[in-house]
């Protein structure tokens, strides 16, 4: 087996993505993985912010079938008066499609009000909480 180079790895484009039914919003959507720059784009528009950095996540994760994103940053104040289940679920799957494993997004639960994801009120890990394992 080689090593590979830096060619291989730039060349290496794609991002996981995952296809959900969002019932509330009544149709799918498509999650897709972020860039690097994309993710830190997220964590710097959130500002530390644990509760939006969850709605930042969702806007800049769905994507439409030109892998455009759906959502700017000027609809995430909208997104933020949205019911929260479909986000909470929305932001599980981004999480894990971003390499968090579910340790980590347990972790954020533990440190919010204890309420779990798929409900209101929840919190999400900090953008500067180091990724681990899935």
């Amino acid at each position: 087996m080689s090593f590979l180079n830096k060619d291989d790895i730039f060349g290496c484009n794609q991002f996981p993505e995952e296809v959900v039914d969002v019932v509330e919003w009544g149709g799918l959507i498509r999650v897709r993985a972020l860039s690097a720059r994309g993710f830190k784009a997220v964590s710097r528009a959130a500002d530390g912010d644990d509760e939006t950095f969850a709605v930042h996540l969702v806007a800049a994760s769905i994507v439409d079938e030109k892998d455009e994103r759906v959502f700017g940053l000027d609809d995430v104040n909208s997104l933020m008066n949205a019911q929260w289940a479909p986000i909470g679920r929305i932001f599980r799957i981004a999480l894990r499609l971003n390499g968090y494993g579910e340790n980590a997004i347990e972790d954020a639960v533990k440190n919010s009000d204890g309420t779990p994801l798929s409900d209101s009120g929840a919190s999400s890990p900090s953008p500067s909480e180091s990724r681990s394992e899935s």
